[in-house]
């Protein structure tokens, strides 16, 4: 790629504090080490988008900040150029992730926010809700149970501010199979469940159904 170098330099590389602009006009300005962006220095793009922080022969490595021109913004750790490790990554709609990323996606242990204040905490993998965790609804309610790429599966437990809770199991986000439903001061219910359908309409117990649906890391 051709390019424009202004700065210092070492046995004819650059090396140290310099600039240098590439023929599409993206401009990077920083350290660098026999001839590679290596140190501290910025990358700006034409369009507006940049990162921020920590390079090691010519990639992104350690804490930075990458923005795009969109507005989506990540601040957190790169390894080789890629999203790695703990960082917080913000959507132009309001959400946001706040946790561990494996090749650019989350993965690990994570908690996400919807634009309408409903959040999933617990954990993830290639980019999806994976394993433990739980969900806060904007209706109060809370689901607390077992997760398997983006849908709840497993056995789980819906909790409701009227101290009204629901233990069973889910399949691909549909109750299935044995629910009991137990309410303050009173007996239990045990009701049947086929995908997402109550059997015995033994009793109103409201909304019991929450997909999730984070929006993937570009």
């Amino acid at each position: 790629i051709n390019a424009e170098y202004m700065g210092h330099f070492l046995n004819g590389k650059p090396h140290g504090k310099g600039r240098k602009i590439f023929s599409q006009l993206d401009v990077y300005e920083g350290d660098f080490a026999n001839g590679e962006a290596s140190g501290y220095g910025k990358y700006t793009h034409p369009d507006g988008g940049y990162y921020e922080g920590h390079w090691k022969n010519n990639k992104q490595e350690g804490q930075g900040t990458e923005k795009w021109p969109d507005g989506q913004l990540y601040t957190g750790e790169y390894r080789s150029g890629i999203k790695e490790g703990k960082g917080i990554y913000r959507w132009v709609d309001g959400a946001t992730y706040d946790g561990h990323f494996r090749s650019g996606k989350q993965d690990g242990i994570g908690r996400y926010i919807w634009p309408n204040g409903k959040v999933y905490e617990g954990t993830w993998l290639n980019g999806m809700e994976h394993g433990k965790g739980m969900v806060w609804n904007v209706d109060g309610t809370r689901f607390e149970g077992e997760f398997e790429m983006g849908l709840k599966n497993g056995n789980g437990v819906i909790y409701w501010q009227s101290g009204q809770r629901c233990e069973g199991v889910w399949v691909k986000n549909k109750q299935q199979g044995r629910a009991v439903f137990y309410f303050p001061g009173k007996e239990p219910i045990v009701t049947e469940w086929k995908d997402g359908v109550m059997l015995n309409n033994s009793k109103e117990v409201g909304e019991t159904e929450d997909k999730i649906e984070a929006n993937n890391i570009s």
